[in-house]
């Protein structure tokens, strides 16, 4: 009976009408798994021990609620044509060199991938070591899963779609899990406190959730776009102190983050927050935020510093449009606010609920005298309970070391074969010239464009008062490469919201190799 443990129970059943090949058991040698005797049912645990390879080829399909345990090397590659298909089936992958495995072009149904299953308590004699990196893959209803336990091992998954499913590392000190040119829905996304990371570049995220527990859980998200999501605290704790939350080169939309206890770092980003949900857009313990825009709407908030910081948050060379109030810092011990440039807030640019003074130095107000900037200021002169914000000295024009401003004063006239679009000269005294949008809008990128140098006017031949026609405003260091987010060309010219959506298929139209098309 013990042969029963040792090598692998292939028991075909032969029907005209659906043949199945039952597996199980644990594997003696290398086995290829062929699409010829496909589908696969599993009927117990699949092992792969050490120096067995297990091969499936394209176009297979394996069921079953069990496991495909790999202590050895796994070579699952599919291709665009023949994906192999997983049903129900936990990929787990135990005390074995990872880089050596392989998985791609292949779909997952209510299954999924997961490095170990380790913690403090209860560890592998042998750790997982070694890089797993998979690509092309379709997890619905599924997982990614790092719980190796303080491993030197990691996990890459690159262009691939994930529709209703979970991705965590694991508490504690679970490895990390990279993303690379996917496509993210409906998704939780859980940095568990002491994990080692979770890392979103190329990629877009909708509707889905990052969440972060306490003490170094840590997202990155690098040039990438989220729309319709949201950040909360998560995993083991309640909390996200000690949590990091970092952003560079991407676009959030309506995706306010919450995460009161952490560090929520900003370089790069363009945050749109409509304020239906009532939230800010980010919540935050410290921060230094640099050369990123913010959009509100009539009952936003943008900022919020909710924790009592020890360590200076610094918010330096952005630009804030149209909030109800541009920042608020609930609890503060040390904030320093400059090089801004402050526009069309409703009620307040600066709210210090605080006790303690902030620096708000060398900004831009949009006003020109001292009456003027203390009237949208909220402080001791409304509390004197309440600190002070020092704003003098002040700018009267734009700061030119925050981001490119919207120009403004667009306006577009009927003409003969076309249409004449004017508009404003940009205040800030770094515009290199302006750029007209135009054609098919996928709600980032326009299909046409036009450079129209210094001039602020243009006619456009072939259209008309009703086409959409946009304008944008860009400095001497545009290069064509992700430039909106990088600072060196504004947002078009209206208050139009981004409406990116990701879309079923195998590509991502929004990003393309390590750049957002901007």
């Amino acid at each position: 009976m013990k042969n029963y443990l040792l090598s692998i129970l292939l028991l075909a059943v032969a029907c005209f009408a659906n043949a199945q090949t039952n597996i199980g058991g644990t594997l003696s040698s290398n086995t290829t798994l062929t699409k010829i005797n496909s589908p696969y049912q599993l009927t117990s645990t699949l092992g792969i021990p050490s120096a067995v390879t297990l091969t499936i080829e394209p176009g297979v399909v394996i069921s079953g609620s069990f496991d495909v345990l790999i202590k050895g090397k796994l070579i699952a590659a599919g291709n665009a044509i023949n994906k192999i298909t997983f049903n129900n089936v936990r990929i787990l992958f135990k005390s074995t060199n990872l880089s050596n495995s392989q998985i791609s072009y292949a779909d997952f149904n209510s299954g999924g991938i997961q490095l170990a299953d380790e913690d403090e308590f209860h560890e592998d004699a042998i750790k997982n070591s070694g890089t797993l990196t998979v690509s092309n893959l379709n997890i619905v209803n599924g997982f990614a899963y790092s719980k190796g336990y303080n491993t030197t091992a990691s996990f890459k998954i690159r262009n691939s779609s994930f529709n209703t499913s979970s991705v965590q590392g694991f508490y504690p000190l679970s490895e990390t899990i990279k993303f690379s040119g996917c496509q993210i829905l409906n998704t939780s996304i859980l940095s568990d406190s002491y994990n080692k990371g979770i890392y979103i570049d190329s990629s877009a995220v909708e509707s889905s959730k990052l969440m972060m527990g306490c003490c170094g859980s840590y997202i990155n998200v690098t040039n990438s776009v989220v729309k319709s999501s949201s950040g909360t605290p998560g995993g083991v704790s309640s909390d996200t102190d000690g949590a990091f939350f970092i952003t560079k080169n991407s676009i959030f939309i309506n995706s306010p983050l919450t995460y009161s206890g952490a560090t929520v770092n900003l370089e790069n980003t363009l945050v749109f927050n409509d304020g239906q949900k009532n939230v800010p857009a980010i919540s935050f313990r410290y921060t230094t935020i640099k050369n990123s825009s913010f959009f509100g709407a009539k009952n936003s908030i943008s900022l919020y510093q909710r924790g009592l910081a020890a360590i200076t948050s610094s918010i330096i060379q952005s630009n804030f449009y149209n909030d109800s109030i541009a920042i608020v810092a609930e609890q503060t011990k040390s904030l320093s606010i400059s090089d801004c440039n402050f526009m069309g807030q409703s009620k307040y640019t600066i709210q210090n609920n605080s006790t303690t003074n902030i620096s708000a130095l060398n900004n831009f107000w949009s006003k020109t005298n001292s009456s003027a900037i203390i009237s949208m200021l909220y402080d001791s002169h409304n509390n004197i309970n309440l600190g002070d914000i020092s704003f003098s000295p002040f700018k009267t024009i734009p700061n030119t070391l925050a981001p490119s401003l919207i120009p403004n004063g667009l306006s577009k006239k009927d003409s003969l074969n076309g249409v004449v679009v004017k508009w404003n000269k940009n205040k800030e005294s770094g515009v290199a010239g302006y750029k007209l949008y135009y054609g098919t809008f996928d709600g980032i990128n326009f299909s046409n464009s036009v450079n129209v140098g210094s001039d602020t006017s243009y006619f456009l031949t072939g259209k008309n008062t009703s086409d959409l026609i946009l304008v944008t405003a860009y400095d001497s260091l545009k290069d064509g490469l992700a430039d909106m987010v990088e600072g060196h060309e504004s947002w078009y010219s209206q208050d139009i919201v981004p409406v990116a959506k990701i879309s079923n298929g195998d590509s991502l139209e929004i990003c393309k190799g390590s750049k957002i098309i901007l």
